[in-house]
């Protein structure tokens, strides 16, 4: 019944995108082409018979007995019968269900007509080196902050700062919890804690600076960077399985770009802007 289903689904898809382009993305060959029966003018092709042999009984159809083949070939026709009537009931246009396995099915045969290709290590090192920064660890920064909500401890700070006090010593001796965590963070997320004003004064202090006084929604602010790494580039080696799974992502996505492209320069389009824009 699932097999029966696979096949009435791509039938359908043939029926809307046209035989002759599902059988420009999957076969080559002549023989692929080869026409075993007819039903209603419309072909039942070896390319039909091989997807159908290799899915119903593990092996290709040439090394299916006669017996084998002609039980494969009526039921190729008994599928095709059914998916003509859903044409006739229009059943793609009108079951959204039925247009979204279209779709997936398409997508299957063009993205993986592009995994299919082997990729070379050439290739992905010339990717990795091209799109490097994909693959960088990102700057990070380890922040001590503290906020003063009174002026009077503010200033006591401030003075406490002045004689050389770094800030856990200053919130050690004025009871004060930490603003975010110590831990080495990343710039975009010591934004989303202490906002963007208090956060890029942090972004601009070199290792072990204090900065000056800031005034935030809590009271006035003091930071400095305890730890700080730049941004690095892993070697090739270390991350070569990240930089495969990215070739393949762009590719797939390029590759079923392209496709709908070539099918919409083919195709006759006409949009009625009107109804088609939102109102």
């Amino acid at each position: 019944m699932i097999s029966k289903l696979i096949f009435a689904l791509i039938g359908l898809w043939m029926s809307i995108l046209g035989a002759d382009v599902f059988q420009k993305f999957t076969f080559n060959s002549e023989n692929d082409l080869e026409v075993l029966a007819w039903v209603n003018q419309k072909p039942i092709t070896m390319a039909q018979a091989e997807i159908g042999s290799l899915h119903l009984f593990g092996q290709s159809y040439s090394d299916m007995t006669d017996r084998e083949r002609n039980s494969l070939v009526q039921v190729l026709i008994d599928e095709e019968l059914l998916i003509q009537r859903g044409e006739f009931l229009k059943i793609p246009n009108r079951d959204i269900g039925v247009r979204k396995s279209l779709v997936s099915a398409g997508i299957r045969d063009i993205v993986g007509e592009f995994e299919a290709i082997p990729v070379s290590e050439e290739t992905l090192r010339h990717f990795f080196h091209k799109y490097s920064s994909i693959f960088e660890t990102p700057k990070r920064i380890a922040l001590d902050v503290i906020v003063l909500a009174k002026e009077a401890s503010a200033q006591h700070a401030q003075s406490l700062i002045a004689q050389g006090f770094g800030l856990s010593e200053v919130a050690e001796t004025l009871r004060l919890d930490f603003v975010i965590p110590q831990d080495l963070q990343t710039l975009p997320i010591v934004h989303r804690q202490l906002g963007a004003k208090i956060a890029s004064t942090a972004a601009k202090l070199q290792k072990g600076e204090i900065s000056p006084p800031v005034r935030g929604s809590e009271g006035i602010y003091y930071m400095q960077i305890t730890a700080f790494e730049d941004t690095t580039l892993p070697s090739f080696g270390d991350v070569r399985q990240s930089v495969k799974q990215e070739y393949k992502r762009r590719g797939r996505d390029l590759a079923l770009r392209k496709t709908l492209d070539m099918l919409a320069n083919e195709a006759d389009i006409d949009v009625d802007i009107t109804l088609a824009s939102h109102k």
